[in-house]
């Protein structure tokens, strides 16, 4: 996959969109809110850190590379499948997440003197 960073268009409006909906849940849950020290309430905060992980790594997917259809051309890029993908392959989802924040993979290399 080609991504982008952090600082980018795409990530930011997916965490602003991620923020108002943490915020609507909290308004509108009201007493109804789960209780995340119980059992239930641990199993619906990991359900939406995973939605949350899969939603930022598809939101920095701007293009692949690689994949191919069966007549063996290249692949169309097609960010609607990439939560499928994410859901047969999770550690490519994880990875994705890792390579967000390592700012390094962003900037140019040095020059070697």
């Amino acid at each position: 996959f080609k991504i982008v960073g952090p600082d980018s268009a795409q990530f930011r409006a997916e965490q602003e969109l991620q923020r108002r909906e943490g915020l609507k849940r909290r308004v509108n849950g009201g007493k109804k809110a789960k209780d995340f020290k119980t059992e239930e309430g641990q199993a619906e905060l990991d359900r939406l850190t995973q939605e949350n992980l899969t939603r930022n790594a598809t939101a920095v997917v701007v293009d692949w590379f690689g994949f191919e259809n069966d007549d063996g051309t290249p692949a169309q890029f097609d960010a609607s499948v990439i939560p499928a993908i994410y859901e047969a392959k999770v550690s490519w989802r994880d990875k994705v997440v890792e390579a967000i924040y390592q700012e390094d993979a962003f900037l140019p290399k040095p020059a070697q003197g």
